[in-house]
């Protein structure tokens, strides 16, 4: 019972030093990328796999689905992107495209506090290091 606690005390702990520091977001978007490796932009990203999105503050949303982070950075209204905020989409369709209007909303209260215009959604996967096995030299006999 007691490491329960202790646990939790320094989990509190780190989220309070997290966030009285300074938030560097070019820094938080590299980190989030470190070890994967840009593909060709999408016009639209279908909402049928995205599992969750981190809000990059001021610059980015990003999107993740099935192992790909898929990086959108908006057109217009990226100064409205706040770490606390989440947003909302209103799609018929099932994806979201470049152009169309994202709302955001306060995580913790539910109030609209924003909107940002799409841009092209960047696909960012692992990248695939080939194997080479270490030269060996030849046996000479």
């Amino acid at each position: 019972m007691r490491k329960i606690y202790t646990a939790a005390f320094a989990a509190l702990t780190l989220t309070q030093i997290a966030s009285a520091a300074p938030h560097d977001t070019k820094a938080s978007l590299e980190q989030l990328l470190n070890g994967r490796q840009a593909g060709k932009p999408l016009e639209c990203l279908s909402l049928r796999t995205v599992r969750s999105s981190t809000i990059i503050e001021g610059k980015a949303v990003v999107f993740h689905a099935q192992g790909t982070l898929y990086v959108n950075q908006p057109q217009a209204g990226a100064e409205w992107l706040v770490r606390d905020k989440a947003i909302l989409t209103n799609s018929d369709s099932g994806r979201i495209c470049r152009g169309e209007v994202v709302e955001l909303f306060d995580a913790t209260t539910g109030v609209q506090s924003g909107s940002v215009f799409l841009g092209r959604f960047v696909p960012y996967r692992k990248k695939v290091h080939s194997f080479e096995p270490p030269h060996m030299p030849a046996r000479v006999y």
